[in-house]
């Protein structure tokens, strides 16, 4: 009986499939990689059959050594889907029920070498070797964070050593590793008694393709080569649906946190009149922009075709039950990217405020420099009688004094005006803020109290201590020196320390009296 078990690992980046072959035939001499066309024509991968054959010899759990292959399909967008081949007695399948099946420890042979390892090892060496992981990290711990385009860079970096294509994420690279197994057994060439609970036909008309969720098995019961070729082919192709989705959730993830990152930052930084600082900040929202519209473009570009997933095999009810369970995870896919898009208007809105900030004061200096030139236009004919001869010397100090009264007069008045504007929209601003606290607007205090007084679950210090607070009324500094002195008999080892807080009372006589009251 022939079995499959399945694992996916992968990284947030994309390589292209010509270097995968090259990268994959270097590392594994005797693998033959190949780029494959799977339904939708778009969707290419280089699929590498026999990948790493060998022996599992130990003998827990298992009671016989197992001859095992794995097929390997790699992804441009960055992932892995690994098919594991065995061939058992149909006795021997309850060894795989209920195991963690790619994590267990066990001695392998291959190329007439033994050592332990697990089979998730196997497939995170292939990873490693692949993508070059470890040379990667090592660039990525090492890397300057000084240089405003070190991101730019570092990805430059790892496009021309790994030929890898990394998004960026903000400030940071979205490369992530990911793995997962899946639970699944594939069953090849077997028929089961499909009388007992839990079976259901998922094949399309003649196709005998079965599944048992309780068991976590999909089997087929044909062992025509055509089958098995047709039932790979959209297993993987369904498999890949799958996976890009979660590649892509960890990409939107890593945007998100960084725009609330970046919210902190500038929330902090909107005083600053800086122009540098501002253009600066503008022009890196603008390039986050591009940033995240290349991320967008794959993702809608790739997300699109999977509404037009069609199958050999699997009939048309399971297919669309396969479709209701993964369209809401798309669509909170394409919500967070409207969440990440909307972030990044949000973040470009405090440069563009600062820019409008600058253009009016810009323009009111503008306007001034008009008026003064307008002034100066019409103080030619008083200038030209100062100093015409023949006009009487008072007469030309009086001019003289009225052509230099004008514009500091002029400037002194829009000196006023500002100050005057200034305090207006100072006092709007407190009475706005006064107005808010409507005390009109809190429930009815005779309701509170009896709500209060009839409460049985609050001591009766809490509650007495909430009617005092709505019933009584105090000034600030009283209200402070209350809390003080309740604080003080709530805990006898409390200290309050402060210049003359004792003797004279402190600020406002806040303490006055507290050391005798406590």
């Amino acid at each position: 009986m022939k079995i499959y078990k399945v694992s996916h690992c992968g990284i947030c980046a994309t390589i292209e499939p010509k270097q995968l072959v090259r990268k994959i035939a270097d590392k594994y001499a005797n693998s033959h990689p190949e780029i494959k066309k799977l339904k939708p024509n778009f969707l290419k991968c280089v699929y590498t059959p026999d990948l790493i054959k060998g022996v599992i010899s130990r003998k827990d759990p298992f009671v016989e050594e197992i001859p095992f292959n794995i097929h390997c399909y790699s992804f441009e967008v960055g992932f892995s889907t690994f098919l594991i081949e065995m061939t058992i007695n149909k006795s021997k399948l309850n060894q795989f029920e209920g195991k963690d099946f790619f994590n267990f420890s066990a001695q392998f042979k291959i190329n007439d070498k033994s050592f332990e390892n697990t089979f998730g090892g196997l497939i995170w060496e292939f990873m490693n070797k692949t993508y070059s992981l470890q040379d990667l990290v090592k660039l990525l711990e090492n890397s300057s964070l000084i240089d405003p385009k070190f991101v730019e860079n570092l990805q430059s970096d790892i496009k021309t050593k790994f030929d890898i294509d990394a998004y960026i994420c903000g400030n940071s690279l979205g490369i992530e590793g990911y793995s997962g197994n899946n639970n699944i057994t594939i069953i090849v060439g077997e028929n089961f008694d499909k009388s007992e609970e839990g079976w259901e036909k998922i094949g399309q008309n003649k196709f005998q393709l079965y599944e048992n969720n309780a068991k976590s098995i999909l089997n087929l019961d044909n062992n025509e080569l055509e089958d098995q070729e047709a039932f790979l082919e959209d297993f993987i192709q369904k498999q890949f649906i799958d996976r890009t989705h979660y590649g892509f959730r960890a990409l939107i993830g890593d945007w998100l946190n960084e725009l609330k990152s970046e919210a902190k930052n500038i929330r902090k930084n909107i005083p600053i009149q800086n122009k540098v600082f501002w253009r600066n900040y503008r022009e890196k929202i603008e390039a986050w922009e591009l940033y995240f519209l290349e991320l967008q473009a794959d993702l809608f570009f790739y997300t699109s075709q999977f509404e037009f997933f069609t199958s050999d095999c699997y009939n048309e009810n399971y297919i669309n039950k396969w479709k209701t369970e993964f369209i809401p995870k798309k669509n909170a896919l394409f919500r967070n990217t409207d969440a990440v898009r909307a972030g990044l208007e949000n973040l470009a809105t405090p440069g563009r405020t600062h820019d409008e900030h600058s253009l009016q004061l810009e323009t009111e200096k503008v306007n001034e420099r008009m008026l003064m030139l307008s002034f100066f236009a019409v103080s030619i004919p008083l200038l030209g009688a100062i100093i015409a001869p023949g006009i009487a010397l008072q007469f030309k100090i009086y001019a003289a004094t009225f052509l230099l009264a004008l514009p500091v007069g002029y400037l002194l008045f829009r000196k006023t005006q500002k100050k005057q504007n200034e305090k207006k929209s100072k006092k709007l601003e407190l009475q706005r803020i006064f107005n808010e606290l409507n005390f009109e607007a809190l429930p009815d205090l005779d309701k509170r109290l009896d709500e209060l007084n009839k409460d049985k679950e609050l001591s009766g210090s809490n509650k007495d201590d909430l009617i005092n607070i709505f019933t009584s009324q105090k000034r600030f500094v009283d209200a402070i020196s209350e809390g003080l002195r309740q604080a003080l008999i709530k805990h006898p080892n409390l200290l309050v320390m402060g210049q003359d807080i004792a003797t004279y009372g402190g600020a406002f006589k806040v303490t006055d009296h507290l050391s005798q009251d406590s």
